[in-house]
């Protein structure tokens, strides 16, 4: 009689065993993604590299300067609200000329020192998540 409980108790661990339970998913906060990366193009081909510059003030991240290592494109601006790790962003040209923007989906890592980037602009241009990569200088 003694043993009943110990056959009972391995008998619910089997069952919990051979039914895992689903993982539970990693909640991730707000990452801290102000500072400088430095980018490149990704797997698509796209050919662009140098550095992004952002300011964060809790959820609103600013890009306040692009440099561009192998091209003269304009500097580009612009403001967005970071939702968790994603930043859904318009750029457009620092100097006032309203004849671009792109529109830019950042993917930052959990501690916030890389991105992946998705985008299209008024260049038609377009290019899937990856096309640039980008890591925090120190």
């Amino acid at each position: 009689m003694r043993c009943a409980p110990l056959v009972l108790l391995a008998g619910l661990l089997a069952g919990c065993s051979s039914d895992p339970a689903p993982p539970v998913p990693l909640v991730i906060g707000t990452p801290q993604v102000a500072g400088t990366f430095r980018y490149q193009g990704g797997a698509s081909g796209f050919f662009l590299r140098g550095s992004i510059t952002f300011e964060q003030e809790d959820d609103t991240v600013r890009v306040v300067e692009v440099t561009y290592d192998n091209s003269n494109d304009r500097q580009l601006v612009g403001e967005g609200e970071l939702d968790l790790n994603v930043l859904d962003i318009v750029l457009v040209p620092e100097n006032g000329d309203t004849d671009f923007e792109a529109d830019c989906k950042f993917v930052f890592s959990a501690d916030g020192s890389r991105f992946d980037v998705e985008f299209s602009d008024t260049n038609g241009d377009n290019g899937p998540l990856g096309s640039y990569v980008g890591t925090r200088q120190p």
